[in-house]
């Protein structure tokens, strides 16, 4: 697989008269117009190793940058979800208050009543006992 020119970026290419000379492996770029003929096989084999480790580096990069944005986003969706849920969680926890105050009213009220009915009784009861017949 040749890698384009275009793919990458600050690599200065030959031109298609100039021999191949020692330019800094860092920046080498092999031309399709490098003819081998004027190029030394030591420097040709570093150029493609260059080349070589260049495709290989932007595969890791490509990947690491996949990896980062999957990670952001995990991160970002585990905030918005742990908002979500202590939202909904401070919701139930009101309604619950809400409904725990309505429940203790209607057994309060019932006991009430309860306690109303018990005392009209023992006066009733009270009343029958020491009533003479």
């Amino acid at each position: 697989m040749e890698i384009q020119n275009s793919t990458i970026p600050n690599v200065p290419s030959f031109h298609p008269n100039e021999p191949c000379s020692e330019i800094n492996l860092p920046n080498v770029f092999v031309s399709p117009h490098c003819k081998p003929k004027n190029c030394s096989l030591d420097l040709l084999k570093k150029q493609i190793t260059f080349k070589l480790l260049y495709a290989k580096n932007s595969i890791y990069d490509f990947n690491f940058k996949l990896a980062s944005m999957f990670a952001k986003a995990f991160i970002i969706s585990s905030i918005a979800i742990g908002i979500f849920s202590v939202i909904v969680g401070w919701s139930i926890y009101q309604a619950a208050k809400s409904v725990k105050t309505w429940i203790q009213s209607i057994y309060f009220f019932i006991l009430n009543q309860l306690k109303d009915f018990f005392k009209s009784l023992e006066k009733q009861v009270n009343y029958l006992i020491l009533t003479p017949c």
